[in-house]
């Protein structure tokens, strides 16, 4: 029995403009893979609250991943597979939430305790108001509330330098946590990461699945190569505002073209080449 096929994809500069968040360049690419009835995964630094708004965008009922890999949110009537209250899975707004990382009551305190504020020059993102992250991400204010809106991250907006993040990333560790870099924030989670929970999501999917599964990762940025190492394939879509990704193996695909464009460029490759 052939092997099912699982896409999972950063959104911000993937498969959404990094500038005008508009998706409409892959659009073809999604409604193809809805149509072979491949999963389209979003594995994203967004919160549960973007999340709910964006997967009615997108046209997507499937699961989705939140903050950077802290989480997998699904639907409860999933038709492949349940799970229960015995996993210590939560039910809200008709989703269970599966936690990989932790809370951010959590992660607030260990900041506090390390006096990041005071020590580094950076802003958490819930220090800022629902103007000032509009200002930052371009979002609009309703958009921004929901950004606003975290339960298992804390975005620091970065301003010290490189070496300033190298130390405060051995701090973190030792506190339990990460500092993972995405476009616009240095994020602080969890003991997890969108690689983990690719792998997670996955063996979910392959206990259902005889033949198995096989799975297709894209991004842009740093915060997304651990998803990009754990694929079994992996793409990653040109980020015109960053060097290239250092990842632990060569990617299978780059594109020429940025965002949802260089999204829909990947899949006329893949769709002719790998995915039969």
């Amino acid at each position: 029995m052939s092997s099912r096929y699982l896409v999972f994809t950063d959104l911000d500069g993937t498969l959404l403009d990094h500038e005008t968040y508009d998706h409409g360049p892959a659009s073809a690419a999604l409604a193809e893979l809805a149509t072979r009835g491949i999963p389209v995964i979003p594995n994203t630094s967004k919160t549960i609250d973007e999340m709910l708004v964006w997967r009615t965008r997108l046209a997507l009922d499937g699961p989705f991943i939140v903050e950077n890999g802290s989480a997998l949110v699904l639907p409860v009537d999933h038709p492949e597979w349940h799970v229960d209250a015995a996993t210590g899975v939560r039910d809200e707004r008709g989703f269970h939430v599966v936690t990989f990382g932790t809370t951010i009551a959590t992660i607030k305190a260990r900041l506090l305790e390390l006096d990041v504020a005071r020590r580094y020059d950076c802003d958490a993102f819930s220090q800022l108001d629902v103007a000032a992250i509009a200002a930052a991400t371009g979002l609009d204010l309703a958009a921004a509330t929901q950004a606003k809106a975290r339960r298992f991250s804390e975005p620091l907006r970065w301003r010290d330098d490189d070496a300033a993040l190298a130390r405060l990333v051995v701090e973190l560790a030792a506190a339990g946590l990460r500092a993972i870099r995405g476009g616009r924030f240095v994020h602080v989670i969890g003991d997890t990461d969108k690689g983990v929970a690719l792998e997670r999501t996955a063996r979910l999917y392959a206990a259902d699945s005889a033949g198995g599964v096989t799975t297709i990762a894209l991004g842009d940025s740093p915060n997304d190569a651990e998803m990009l190492n754990a694929a079994d394939i992996s793409v990653v879509v040109r980020n015109p505002h960053a060097s290239k990704l250092s990842l632990a193996r060569d990617a299978s695909l780059y594109t020429t073209a940025a965002g949802p464009g260089g999204w829909q460029e990947a899949f006329d490759v893949l769709f002719r080449s790998r995915i039969k």
